[in-house]
């Protein structure tokens, strides 16, 4: 498979898009592209962006969406830029589909997404990318809509989209549309191999606890106490830079979710709690998140069933950017000292992570936590 990375700060999208397409090309050999995946920051103009693509490759299978940071093999991180990574390949077989509508019912609009790509992908799938609406309340059900077209064994990976913490709207990207309130995917058939991983460094805060009643996105009670009463106990007052951790099902692994709000004693968390699930407070250092970065990156590259990956993509959270501050470049150098300088990458800041848990192929969100996807044609 071959596959190209361009990285543009131009503030011009015309221009800027057109030196992204031009590196891609020179990356390409000349091939044309089957697939690509573009984020691009808020302020550019995204009609302007696909517009450049699609003229150029008007059978291009193109999702993305706008983001919180772009990070790519050709600059490393950078604000207010556009990336765009494209695949070509004789053998793997790629395919794009929307949801729309997808706050409205998520469930629904998964399953919309995946029903179009399979229809157009030749194959079974074997790795699903989304790039879902950036201000999702459910993005659980919509995970549950992919997966019960695609089937339990493919991997769900991907990042919601940003708008760099103006929290207003963000806009996603299916090949000549500009969308918003969307679930854009693309799917990939044939002879890859994919290996993934989580990693975070939020460090647990005391005891585990039991979730004893949840409604949806509310948790409710905590050991049968109010839910507020796990920040006030351990740091005094709720704060969304603790995230829970989250053991389902009482198992050793875990997600992290951020509480977003308190509600009458409750507190609304980003991704679903479940009743029955083991939850601790954490914390971390700007050390700490870059351990787990680290730990995500060895592992990736040591669970990589190929010989070597034709691509890496990221999906890091927002809330991780802004821990880290001025050292946030260093996640994309972690990665590269385990994987190598010759393998292209691309990815985003995102509100919001999509990947299995380890060992599993169950999809999973996740906040504050870095993801990485690699991939190869064997």
């Amino acid at each position: 498979m071959k596959v190209g990375v361009g990285h543009s700060e131009d503030v011009d999208s015309a221009d800027a898009i057109q030196e992204v397409l031009d590196t891609c090309s020179q990356q390409l050999g000349g091939a044309t592209p089957q697939a690509g995946i573009l984020f691009s920051a808020l302020d550019h103009d995204h009609q302007a962006l696909v517009d450049g693509i699609m003229d150029r490759y008007p059978d291009l299978e193109l999702i993305g969406a706008t983001t919180d940071g772009e990070v790519s093999s050709t600059l490393g991180f950078a604000e207010n830029s556009v990336t765009l990574m494209l695949f070509n390949s004789e053998r793997v077989s790629f395919a794009a589909g929307v949801g729309r509508d997808v706050s409205e019912n998520p469930e629904r609009s998964g399953r919309q997404a995946a029903e179009m790509a399979m229809a157009r992908l030749q194959g079974a799938p074997r790795l699903c990318i989304a790039t879902p609406e950036g201000l999702l309340g459910d993005v659980r059900s919509a995970l549950e809509g992919i997966a019960a077209v695609l089937g339990a064994d493919v991997p769900i990976c991907g990042g919601l989209a940003g708008d760099q913490l103006s929290l207003s709207g963000t806009f996603q990207f299916y090949k000549s549309e500009v969308l918003s309130q969307a679930l854009p995917v693309l799917l990939f058939s044939g002879p890859l191999v994919v290996s993934t991983a989580i990693g975070c460094g939020w460090q647990p805060i005391g005891a585990k606890h039991l979730v004893t009643d949840a409604d949806g996105g509310i948790v409710k009670e905590i050991d049968g106490k109010p839910a507020i009463k796990i920040y006030e106990d351990y740091i005094g007052s709720f704060s969304m830079s603790h995230p829970l951790i989250v053991y389902p099902n009482d198992s050793e692994q875990s997600f992290l979710s951020v509480g977003i709000e308190a509600k009458e004693g409750g507190i609304l968390f980003h991704v679903a709690v479940p009743v029955g699930s083991h939850v601790q407070l954490s914390s971390a250092s700007r050390e700490e998140a870059l351990d787990g970065t680290a730990e995500a990156a060895a592992a990736v590259v040591a669970q990589y069933p190929g010989s070597k990956p034709d691509a890496a993509l990221i999906f890091s959270c927002a809330g991780r950017r802004l821990l880290l501050g001025t050292r946030v470049s260093v996640e994309y150098d972690l990665l590269k000292e385990k994987l190598g300088s010759d393998v292209p990458v691309c990815g985003f800041y995102t509100y919001g992570e999509l990947c299995p848990l380890p060992g599993t192929t169950t999809p999973q969100a996740h906040d504050s936590t870095f993801v990485t996807v690699l991939m190869g044609e064997e």
